[in-house]
């Protein structure tokens, strides 16, 4: 059977993988037409994936094409409080599914982040912490609570572009990312609760003092 691929759906998935990656900044307007030039596309699937994102929160209408969503501190704030409410239960959910090849593919996107820190590369951070996170997430036997959780994490990648531009949060992030390690390698659900827990604590409180000092 032949499965055939929505040009829509390509580039859907091409502007989302550019607004989570940081390629898009605050000021930059997405425009279809320009969108279907560069990918040699019509402009109909373009403008369907750009309003598809804009419902799903990514995107906002402006008078000059689509913007990328700017999230106050408060809904910031929100987001985060519901993660910690859902993403310590998943963990939990995950140390229950731990198995060699589990372990090992953790291990390998840990090592990714290791050297991602070494050369002090804020994009290959980002990218060896989403697969360390999407790898954990992947066991969880609840598909609609990791979808949830995806979607969330997706719009608090605001946070991440923001505070992993750091030296310190790359640090903690990496630290906290050997925790859980561990505690999946140890099958320690108490543990691996209190560490993802702590890790969305850590990274809001870096984020909100972080838009303090520069509002002060």
């Amino acid at each position: 059977m032949v499965v055939k691929i929505k040009i829509k759906d390509v580039v859907y998935a091409d502007i989302k993988q550019k607004i989570l990656s940081g390629a898009y900044s605050p000021d930059d307007r997405i425009v279809d037409l320009d969108v279907a030039a560069t990918m040699n596309v019509s402009r109909m699937p373009v403008r369907e994936a750009l309003l598809q994102l804009q419902t799903e929160g990514y995107l906002n209408v402006t008078t000059r094409g689509f913007a990328l969503r700017q999230f106050s501190m408060q809904e910031i704030k929100d987001i985060f409080d519901i993660r910690m409410l859902l993403e310590p239960h998943a963990a939990k959910l995950a140390v229950q599914q731990v198995t060699p090849e589990f372990i090992r593919t953790l291990r390998a996107d840990l090592d990714a982040a290791k050297h991602a820190l070494a050369d002090d590369d804020t994009p290959a951070m980002m990218k060896a912490n989403r697969a360390f996170r999407s790898t954990w997430l992947a066991v969880v036997p609840n598909e609609r609570l990791v979808a949830t959780i995806h979607h969330l994490q997706d719009h608090a990648e605001t946070v991440r572009l923001a505070t992993l531009k750091f030296r310190q949060a790359k640090e903690a992030s990496y630290e906290r990312n050997l925790q859980m390690l561990e505690a999946f390698e140890q099958k320690d659900a108490a543990l691996a609760k209190r560490i993802a827990r702590q890790n969305l604590a850590d990274s809001f409180a870096f984020y909100k003092e972080l838009s303090e000092s520069r509002s002060a």
